[in-house]
């Protein structure tokens, strides 16, 4: 995080804002592409779980010669499509200064470093599922660190942003070879004796792509649209504002899954297990602490973005704060939806997602368009805060009807009950708030100190009777009693 935060203030302070907001529109953009994609990854990681279950070699190396072939496609389609795009690439750009072939040639180049990816993604899936995630992150951490050193010194020497691009292509590719290398010394599969899928597997795996390919391009469209719309819509100045929050939110979404993220392989094999009892216990406490990260963390963006990011690149480009609620509220929503969007996607439940999904996209279109014309910037977050509770209300419902047989309501409760320290320390906050001192420094090392006490204060005052919370209180005391004995 402190070397994303340090490229992005030499980014804009050796490169104008406009390059900021294209970097933003690109990303969505490709995020669109990805959709061809169909959801191939979620749905050979959870048809994985059951082979490394039962320690079955041939099956897992069958999966992954069909899961190699498959990306590598994926990955050539998506610079094709960006091929193909380029031409009208100009037609989602307002108020540009750069030549037009310029712009053209970023875009090119930006989409050969994501189709890359997809090169080596089915490796990724496999460490994942092997419940071996942490390795993936340590090399990613060294590959981005790397790469933030090396983007620094082209931008303060060149000031060039094609040079910026390339240096991303060449590092991410030697990352993810060094990934490569990894898995092969793990020797999980075979690449030599590959034996056909079943026709029975084969039909399963198209079942579950189907399924997931309509969720895919549900999400896609809701998480990869704001950024075109504010674009064509707003401006490229709004979206290099909106770049410096995604800076933020993606950090903390980042950070969560570097935490967390390794419970997400164990859900696969719980579920496998079958006790539904057990399941429905882990889904709870799997709530409980996102909702404890997500709300300090949204409590965090809206109180202290404002000076951190006038101290890192200007005041100039820090949003008024109604359109900062609404990126925590959608910060909050989004990490919310993880657990439920992981419970549901390891059950093989996201097959009654499908129609849903349709119908989470067209609101999302529809309303950060209509709310955009009237409210500006504002509007665009209403309308994706508006969907993510479509969106979590539904997979609710779908796992407490199919797969918990129990109330949905039993799900809101402990979600309001588990939300009220947050909602009792952001009154307490912005009261706080109107008498901290004009030193940015000091208003964020303060307002940190008081969300941190104030909020798990409250959270040990309002939860400390609920089950969940004694676990997690249970689980730290022997987390530190290791680390007490092993000093």
């Amino acid at each position: 995080m402190i070397f994303l935060f340090c490229v992005r203030h030499y980014f804009t302070k050796y490169l104008d804002v406009e390059y900021l907001g294209f970097e933003g529109l690109f990303s969505n953009i490709l995020g669109l592409f990805s959709l061809v994609d169909l959801g191939l990854g979620n749905a050979i990681s959870f048809n994985l779980y059951e082979p490394l279950h039962n320690q079955d070699r041939t099956l897992i190396s069958s999966i992954m010669a069909v899961y190699k072939k498959l990306y590598l496609a994926v990955g050539i389609i998506i610079f094709v499509l960006a091929l193909c795009f380029s031409p009208f690439i100009l037609f989602f750009i307002k108020d540009y200064t750069l030549p037009e072939n310029t712009i053209r040639l970023y875009f090119l180049v930006y989409a050969m470093s994501v189709s890359i990816t997809y090169f080596f993604s089915y490796k990724r899936t496999l460490i994942f599922a092997l419940q071996k995630n942490y390795i993936v992150m340590n090399i990613d951490s060294v590959t981005k660190i790397v790469l933030s050193v090396v983007q620094i010194i082209l931008l303060v020497r060149f000031s060039n942003y094609i040079f910026y691009l390339i240096a991303a292509i060449v590092v991410n590719f030697l990352g993810n070879v060094a990934i490569s290398l990894f898995l092969n010394k793990e020797n999980q599969y075979d690449t030599k004796n590959i034996q056909p899928l079943s026709e029975s597997f084969k039909n399963k795996l198209k079942k579950h792509v189907k399924a997931l390919a309509v969720t895919n391009i549900s999400w896609q469209g809701v998480s990869s649209t704001d950024n075109i719309i504010i674009s064509s819509m707003i401006g490229v100045i709004d979206l290099a504002k909106n770049a410096n929050y995604s800076i933020i939110t993606m950090s903390i979404n980042n950070i969560v899954a570097t935490v967390l993220g390794g419970v997400s392989a164990s859900i696969g094999d719980l579920i496998v297990e079958g006790d539904t009892v057990k399941i429905k216990k882990y889904f709870d406490r799997y709530c409980f602490i996102y909702c404890i990260v997500s709300s300090y963390a949204a409590l965090g963006v809206y109180f202290v973005s404002a000076p951190l990011i006038t101290i890192w690149v200007g005041k100039r480009l820090v949003f008024s704060q109604f359109p900062v609620f609404l990126i925590a509220v959608s910060l909050f929503l989004t990490l919310n939806f993880r657990p439920l969007a992981e419970y549901q996607n390891y059950s093989g439940n996201f097959v009654y997602y499908k129609p849903y999904s349709i119908v989470a996209v067209i609101i999302n279109i529809a309303a950060s368009i209509v709310f955009a014309y009237f409210m500006g910037i504002s509007g665009v977050f209403l309308g994706t805060t508006i969907t993510y509770c479509f969106m979590i209300s539904t997979v609710v419902s779908i796992l407490y009807k199919k797969m918990f047989k129990s109330k949905q309501s039993e799900y809101y409760k402990k979600s309001l009950i588990n939300f009220l320290p947050a909602l009792i320390s952001f009154a307490l906050l912005c009261l706080l708030k109107n008498y901290l001192p004009d030193s940015l420094i000091l208003q964020i090392l303060l307002m940190i100190t008081f969300i941190t006490i104030i909020y798990f204060l409250m959270v040990i005052l309002i939860l400390k009777k609920s089950q969940d919370f004694c676990f997690f209180e249970k689980l730290i005391k022997q987390i530190l009693c290791k680390v007490i004995i092993k000093k």
